[in-house]
């Protein structure tokens, strides 16, 4: 393979800072940019032997069908995926077609450059499943309309090359079994006029009966589990009517099971964010991401959703590209660790 680029590592990223303003949105584009950067650099670095650069470039940016499945098949064998796809899987194939045809026919769109589509195609390859936090706190400094607005683009992203959409579970609703496949923002409507945004936080307590047990302990045993899997937990509070240390529980358990069951670490990834400015949730957080035991399936959003997302008013392409940035982070190399 020929040399893409003249410049090492650290290059590509003063680079990349070097060429952007200094405002608070820029600032944090420019970060997520170099978050995806390291990644790409990482799992993408084309060999020494056939570079000048000696691995310090990155292979061009897919554009063809056939450029997007490459790409596709190295990330399921750099992140130890390959258990759920088989070379000849046609959901790979169903993948890269769409990514081609939408790079092409909207380059100039929110995620229409190649490296974007790439990451879409990443994001194709797991189920997604949002956790949410419905509490009475919810109704305060307008965190419900927050909530729909960022749910509204992250149903938007996750559908544009994965028609399996987003599954969408809740703290306290009951009836949420069959929030499933919702791959529209139109399908956020009828959801939220029925959920009513009240009761406590028993988060850890929750995830384990709404999401750990039926959605992935179940499906262990007789390996029907049929994608990794991204749980993004979105929380405006500390929990409360449980153990202090259930939500930590909860994510230990997941994790033992899937070893049992002979599955990886990596297969289902958890992912916590904030939203609303609760000092109490900021703490909880910050000292759940400090547990060693856990920090292997656990990625800690920084800052508060609604209060980043703020940031970016209109500029709704640099918000769709930084809402991808955080939707992926859990499974970016370096991410999570002992």
């Amino acid at each position: 393979m020929s040399c893409t680029c003249n410049t090492n590592v650290f290059g590509k990223l003063k680079e990349l800072a070097d060429s952007k303003a200094s405002s608070k949105w820029d600032v944090l584009m420019v970060l997520g940019e170099m978050q995806k950067e390291i990644g790409r650099l990482l799992t993408e670095t084309v060999s020494a032997n056939d570079c000048p650069c000696h691995g310090n470039c990155v292979k061009k940016p897919p554009k063809t069908v056939q450029d997007f499945l490459d790409h596709i098949n190295s990330v399921l064998k750099d992140q130890g995926l390959s258990d759920f796809y088989k070379p000849d899987d046609l959901r790979l194939k169903e993948i890269a077609e769409k990514a081609a045809e939408y790079a092409k026919n909207h380059p100039d769109g929110p995620l229409g450059k190649p490296e974007d589509t790439a990451d879409l195609c990443q994001l194709g390859l797991y189920d997604n499943i949002c956790f949410l936090d419905d509490s009475g706190s919810m109704k305060e400094d307008n965190r419900i309309q927050s909530l729909k607005e960022i749910l509204k683009r992250v149903v938007s992203i996750t559908g544009l090359l994965d028609f399996d959409g987003v599954q969408i579970r809740w703290l306290n609703y009951a009836n949420d079994s069959t929030m499933n496949d919702i791959y529209e923002p139109a399908g956020l409507t009828p959801i939220f006029n029925v959920v009513k945004f009240d009761g406590s936080t028993p988060l850890g307590t929750k995830l384990k009966q709404k999401v750990i047990d039926p959605m992935i302990v179940a499906k262990l045993a007789g390996k029907q589990l049929k994608k990794p899997i991204i749980v993004s937990i979105i929380t405006d509070g500390e929990p409360n009517e449980e153990p202090v240390d259930q939500l930590e529980k909860s994510i230990k358990e997941c994790k033992d099971a899937l070893v049992k069951n002979g599955y990886k670490e990596n297969h289902v990834l958890f992912q916590i964010s904030q939203i609303g400015n609760s000092k109490g949730a900021e703490k909880f957080l910050n000292d759940l991401k400090a547990d060693k035991n856990i920090r292997r399936l656990l990625y800690l959003t920084s800052g508060s959703l609604d209060k980043q997302m703020e940031l970016f008013h209109e500029q709704e392409n640099e918000l769709q590209k930084w809402l991808l940035n955080i939707m992926l982070a859990p499974v970016r190399p370096g991410a999570s660790g002992p």
